[in-house]
C-alpha cells in the first residue's frame, strides 16, 4: 500500500505502472491531476481512499487513458466505501474518466445543476445499477435507470451492474456514446434500433457474453474498439449504409465466425479485426477504397475475397499481413482471391 503525501498535487505519466503488487492507495485532497496511465497495470489495485470530498474528486482533472480505476477498483471517502454517489448541487461537470472503473459505485444521483458530463465518466462501473437525474435537468435525463441526455438522441451510459441479458434501445437514440455497454458482465442480446446513425468508441467494449450484433441500414460509423474485446461475439452484420468500421473494431474477437460487410464500407481501420482466430471467411466489397495495416494480423486460418481486381491504391501495403517475419524470416501475408 502507499500513502501519498499531501504535498502532492500532481501524479504524473506511469508514477506507479506495473506496480503489480501494490493493493492500496491513500490520496490527498491535494491531488489535482492524475495523468495518463499513472496506474496502469496495477493489476492488483483494489482500493483507492481518498481524504477529500466528492466536490473534490470531481474536480480533479484525469488525463486520457489513466488506468486509474480501471483494474476493478473500490473508491473510499475517507475510509468510508463509496456505493451510493450523490452528487452535489454545487457541481456543474463530471469530467471525463472521473468515476470510470468504480466497482462500489451501485447507484448515481445526478443534479439539475449538472450541464456537462465528459467521456466515459461512468464506465466500467460493474456495479451500477441505476442512475437517477433530476427531472429539471435541461441537459440528462433518466430512462429505466439509464442515463441519456435530455432530447433522448444519444445514450450517454447503461447501467452495466443490471442483471439483465438483453436490452433493447430506445427508438429515439441516434447515438450510442463512448463506452456506454462497455465492460458489461451480463448482456448477451443488444438490439439496435433503425435511426442509429453512429456506434461511437467503445462503445460496446469488453462485453464478454454478447454473442450476436446487427448493425442496422441508419448506421454510418462503427468507431474504434467500438466492440474491441467481445470474446463470446459470433456473429456480424454490418448494415448497408455503414462508411466507416474503426481502429481495433473487432479486436480479438476470438469466437467470430461471420462478418458481413455492406456495400457502402469505403474505409476499414488498422488492426480492426485483430486476433478473430475463428474467423475463417470474409468478402471485401468493392467499395471499400483505403484499409489500414494489419487488418488482419494474428487471425488463425483465413480466406480473403475482395470484389476488387486488384489492390487499391488506398490500401496499406501491410493490410494483409498475419505474422511478422522473426530472426531473419519473410513477413507472412494472407492469400487474397481478387475478382470475387
Amino acid at each position: 500500500s502507499i500513502v501519498i503525501p499531501n504535498s502532492v498535487t500532481s501524479i504524473e505519466v506511469w508514477a506507479f505502472t506495473d506496480c503489480t503488487s501494490l493493493t492500496s492507495v491513500t490520496i490527498p485532497n491535494s491531488v489535482t491531476s492524475i495523468e495518463s496511465e499513472s496506474f496502469s497495470r496495477c493489476t492488483s489495485l483494489t482500493k483507492v481512499d481518498y481524504l477529500g470530498t466528492i466536490v473534490d474528486w470531481c474536480n480533479i482533472s484525469f488525463d486520457y487513458g489513466n488506468g486509474f480505476l480501471c483494474n476493478g477498483t473500490d473508491l473510499y471517502l475517507n475510509g468510508q466505501r463509496l456505493t451510493n454517489l450523490v452528487i452535489p448541487d454545487t457541481i456543474t461537470e463530471i469530467k471525463g474518466y472521473t468515476f470510470e472503473g468504480c466497482t462500489s459505485i451501485t447507484s448515481i444521483t445526478i443534479p439539475d445543476s449538472v450541464t456537462s458530463i465528459g467521456w466515459v465518466a461512468f464506465s466500467r462501473c460493474t456495479s451500477l445499477e441505476s442512475i437517477t437525474v433530476d427531472g429539471n435537468n435541461t441537459a440528462y435525463k433518466s430512462v429505466d435507470g439509464n442515463l441519456y441526455t435530455k432530447d433522448g438522441k444519444t445514450l450517454v451510459q447503461y447501467a452495466i451492474g443490471k442483471s439483465d441479458a438483453s436490452f433493447t434501445i430506445p427508438s429515439d437514440v441516434t447515438v450510442i456514446d463512448w463506452d456506454a455497454f462497455c465492460g458489461s458482465p451480463s448482456l448477451m442480446k443488444v438490439t439496435i434500433p433503425y435511426g442509429v446513425t453512429r456506434i461511437n468508441t467503445g462503445a460496446f467494449e469488453d462485453c464478454a457474453l454478447l454473442t450476436t450484433v446487427v448493425i442496422p441500414n441508419s448506421v454510418t460509423s462503427i468507431r474504434g474498439s467500438a466492440f474491441k474485446g467481445c470474446s463470446s461475439l459470433k456473429t456480424v452484420t454490418i448494415g448497408n449504409r455503414v462508411e466507416e468500421i474503426g481502429y481495433q473494431a473487432f479486436y480479438n474477437c476470438i469466437s467470430l465466425t461471420s462478418v458481413t460487410i455492406g456495400n457502402s464500407v469505403t474505409s476499414i481501420e488498422s488492426y480492426a479485426f485483430y486476433g478473430c482466430i475463428s474467423l475463417r471467411n470474409i468478402v471485401i466489397p468493392i467499395s471499400v477504397t483505403k484499409m489500414g495495416g494489419r487488418v488482419f494480423y494474428d487471425c488463425a486460418s483465413l480466406t480473403i475475397c475482395c470484389e476488387a481486381s486488384s489492390k487499391p491504391s488506398g490500401w496499406d501495403s501491410e493490410w494483409n499481413l498475419y505474422e511478422i517475419g522473426f530472426m531473419g524470416s519473410s513477413n507472412k501475408y494472407w492469400s487474397v482471391y481478387w475478382n470475387w
